[in-house]
């Protein structure tokens, strides 16, 4: 299934109810697995995004949805994007021509 990267940070009422934040973590992980989808690796960070969610979904428009569905909670706000791993990115761009490397 295609990968997403989901950067949030926490409102004013997010901030306000921090304690609430694992019980609304369970909430949106049994949403996930009702349509399908599921939380990969979850971090809290340090710095311009509060959290970084890596997520499994069966396709763009569940992700959409589910970054909806966590929108509209008004707690927290995401930016959500399509990502793949770093291997496959080089298998596609290993015949991609070029300036010569001038290291």
């Amino acid at each position: 299934m295609p990968l997403f990267c989901a950067l949030g940070k926490t409102t004013p009422v997010g901030a306000a109810d921090l304690r609430g934040t694992a019980e609304r973590y369970g909430e949106n992980q049994r949403a996930m697995d009702a349509v399908g989808a599921k939380i990969v690796a979850g971090y809290a960070c340090l710095g311009a995004y509060d959290f970084l969610f890596i997520i499994d979904a069966p396709d763009n428009e569940t992700a959409m949805r589910l970054s909806a569905l966590t929108a509209s909670r008004g707690t927290s706000q995401y930016e959500t994007m399509p990502i793949i791993p770093i291997e496959r990115f080089f298998e596609m761009v290993a015949d991609i021509g070029g300036p010569p490397d001038t290291r």
